[in-house]
């Protein structure tokens, strides 16, 4: 699971050009210390607390580009003010 972790970091800090801005975090059961995960859930958020609104769907897109991701069950809700993003 670290190797898909660290993959996916590389991925997403390639596709925003920095790391100095975001900051990427795996979280559920995996940080939770689980045998077995049958995901990956992933905390991104910006240091300054600003906001991206087409952040999550263009990881999405360029893990889809990667052949990472080959199905989804849905796409990225757009984000609304006062909201998160979310893909799942």
């Amino acid at each position: 699971m670290t190797r898909i972790f660290e993959y996916l970091k590389g991925v997403f800090f390639r596709m925003v050009r920095s790391d100095r801005l975001h900051q990427v975090e795996v979280v559920g059961a995996y940080r939770r210390g689980k045998a077995t995960c049958g995901d990956i859930d992933l905390l991104i958020c910006r240091q300054d607390g600003g906001v991206e609104e087409k952040l999550v769907r263009d990881f999405v897109r360029e893990l889809e580009r990667e052949g990472f991701i080959t199905e989804s069950l849905s796409q990225p809700r757009p984000f609304t003010k006062g909201s998160s993003a979310a893909y799942m």
